[in-house]
């Protein structure tokens, strides 16, 4: 139940085609910033894919399309991570998902981002997937299900 669960949490990573016509204005905000980052990023098919599948990017191409949703979704601001906007998009998720000690997935979104705010690169595309590392296994050590972020 728990991996069915994971599959709905993350608003972040809606795929285009998967989106039903009355989704909400966030939704539909999410949908225009995935389709604006893969034209300025040049992302393929495979790599909004990869993203939909919650893997890692392992491209460069596929690393700043991440950077390219996380900026418009200010996830990043200023070049470096930004605790608060991760805070506003995890408050839109409504699944109710719980760590192993009994947190909610926003209660436990503060040590998460307790273990991955000192998290830094140069390159903001590198920084995203550093990012994205870093809070999938802070979510996982709370067993609150692989590849969260």
């Amino acid at each position: 139940m728990q991996q069915f669960l994971c599959l709905t949490i993350v608003l972040l990573f809606a795929v285009v085609s998967n989106v039903q016509s009355d989704m909400s204005e966030e939704m539909e905000k999410l949908v225009a910033d995935i389709n604006i980052c893969k034209n300025e990023t040049g992302a393929t098919d495979a790599d909004i894919e990869e993203l939909h599948n919650r893997n890692i990017p392992t491209t460069k191409v596929g690393k700043c399309f991440n950077k390219c949703i996380f900026n418009r979704i200010e996830i990043l601001k200023d070049s470096k991570f930004s605790p608060e906007g991760l805070i506003k998009i995890m408050e839109m998720d409504k699944s109710n998902l719980r760590a192993k000690d009994g947190k909610t997935l926003l209660e436990s979104m503060k040590d998460i981002i307790g273990e991955c705010d000192k998290v830094t690169d140069t390159d903001e595309c590198e920084l995203t997937a550093k990012l994205r590392t870093c809070l999938n296994v802070a979510a996982k050590k709370r067993e609150i299900c692989p590849n969260v972020f």
